[in-house]
């Protein structure tokens, strides 16, 4: 695969004027490049009205999305203690059988890159291949990166602003608490596989929130996060329904899974010590959602929280973690072709209700893409 990639007009992906209004500069910039040059794409920047102040640190307001995390330089720390931790963990950036293919020359996009990390490590690495990482927070770099990278800021749940067949591989994890089950169903995973070429590979990693063998105080405090995720109809374990929900797509095959119990507290050793300090960091930021109801002030929420680091050890506790990859297949044809078409259209006359066995068409058509 050369440098270059050739570009065709976006026609299979309709989107709605939100989405226009609010991915505009970046697509509008990559729908018009005759190749993929990623330094010709914008960079775009909230302003800081789209943020609200809570304890000094800086989150998106509510009422514009579901994200409940900070936008600011202490969780861009966190969020690299989120990277090295898992790559202590697994001994690799990645599980999928992307290698090669990133030594030869890959187009690759990182969802929800956060500050950037992944991108810019393995942007180093395979100097070959060409990055693209997205967040909703404009919290990676703007000049100072290498020059097979590009940043921009976007919603992911109004659509990723690039053509289809368009990456060799697609990256996304640790998105947990920022999408609802039916976002996940209907937007983030159809315009991964969309932007996804045949023969690419998507990779997911997700944590499990429900933390095991919590004491009383971590107890109570998960009780507290899951309430709140709840009520912004989070799933707290959504990495176990994301299997599904791939499972579903009748362009995926080779599904492949794994999983770790990452150790939290110096039980654990340098692997226990990065989780645990990665989990106080995650409580710390969650806290202004959770003060109500665990019915504490930021002063008392603070001595809570280094109670439950305590019991971490005292519990020998752990947080499950997986990761996820699949391939997208080349065009169907053949046996194999005629006997989706025909289960495809048996399901089209049964006037199946879209759910999560939804065939793959219908979830692009509830994305808009047909």
């Amino acid at each position: 695969m050369g440098a270059n990639l050739s570009v065709k007009k976006r026609s299979k992906h309709k989107k709605s004027s939100s989405d226009a209004s609010n991915n505009s500069d970046s697509s509008n910039t990559f729908a018009s490049s005759a190749s993929f040059d990623p330094s010709s794409l914008s960079q775009t920047r909230s302003s800081d009205g789209n943020f609200q102040y809570i304890d000094g640190r800086r989150y998106h307001i509510a009422e514009q999305t579901r994200y409940a995390l900070p936008d600011d330089d202490e969780e861009v720390y966190r969020l690299q203690v989120v990277h090295y931790l898992l790559r202590y963990v697994w001994n690799s950036n990645f599980s999928a059988p992307v290698e090669e293919m990133l030594q030869n020359g890959a187009h690759v996009l990182d969802v929800g890159c956060g500050p950037g990390t992944w991108t810019l490590e393995l942007a180093s690495e395979y100097q070959q291949s060409t990055f693209v990482g997205v967040d909703i927070s404009p919290m990676f770099p703007s000049e100072i990166k290498p020059k097979n990278v590009s940043f921009l800021q976007l919603n992911a749940t109004k659509g990723l602003p690039f053509p289809d067949d368009t990456f060799d591989y697609v990256f996304i994890r640790w998105l947990t608490t920022a999408f609802t089950e039916e976002q996940w169903k209907n937007a983030i995973l159809p315009e991964l596989v969309r932007v996804c070429k045949p023969n690419g590979w998507i990779e997911l990693g997700e944590p499990d929130l429900r933390l095991v063998n919590l004491g009383t105080n971590g107890s109570r405090w998960n009780a507290a996060l899951s309430s709140y995720l709840s009520k912004i109809q989070v799933n707290p374990s959504t990495c176990y329904t994301l299997l599904d929900l791939v499972s579903s797509f009748d362009s995926l095959s080779e599904l492949s899974t794994d999983s770790r119990d990452i150790k939290l507290g110096s039980w654990g050793g340098k692997e226990g010590a990065l989780a645990a300090q990665d989990c106080s960091d995650f409580m710390k930021a969650m806290g202004p959602r959770l003060y109500e109801l665990l019915g504490m002030d930021g002063e008392e929420y603070a001595r809570f929280v280094e109670t439950v680091m305590r019991e971490f050890d005292t519990g020998r506790s752990f947080m499950k973690y997986f990761r996820i990859w699949i391939r997208k297949e080349h065009e169907m044809n053949g046996l194999k072709g005629e006997m989706i078409k025909k289960k495809k259209k048996d399901k089209k006359m049964m006037k199946e209700r879209v759910d999560v066995k939804t065939n793959h068409n219908g979830m692009r058509n509830a994305v808009g893409i047909q």
